[in-house]
């Protein structure tokens, strides 16, 4: 199998070059795990069953949405607050 190879342009400052550089990586990493795969994993080490990790995620699922699909570590106490409210207020 041949490596991958890439070209990258050169700068120097302002003035870019025309001289490209010849760049091997190794194989390509495995990309990190998604956040709901990563609470699916969770769930299952602590061996809950199906039903609780379905609605686990389920529930992640609905905040994520309700706040516009941000991932939950841009986001604390005050859109847990709005999330809940909204759910109480339903």
């Amino acid at each position: 199998m041949r490596p991958f190879v890439s070209y990258a342009t050169l700068s120097c400052g302002n003035r870019h070059h025309s001289t490209s550089a010849l760049r091997e990586a190794g194989p390509a990493e495995a990309p990190k795990p998604r956040l709901l795969d990563r609470v699916r994993a969770a769930v299952r080490i602590r061996h809950y069953s199906r039903r609780t990790e379905k609605a686990y995620v389920a529930w992640i699922r609905r905040y994520i949405l309700f706040h516009g699909k941000r991932h939950p570590l841009e986001m604390g106490a005050p859109e847990l607050t709005r999330f809940l409210t909204s759910l109480a207020g339903s």
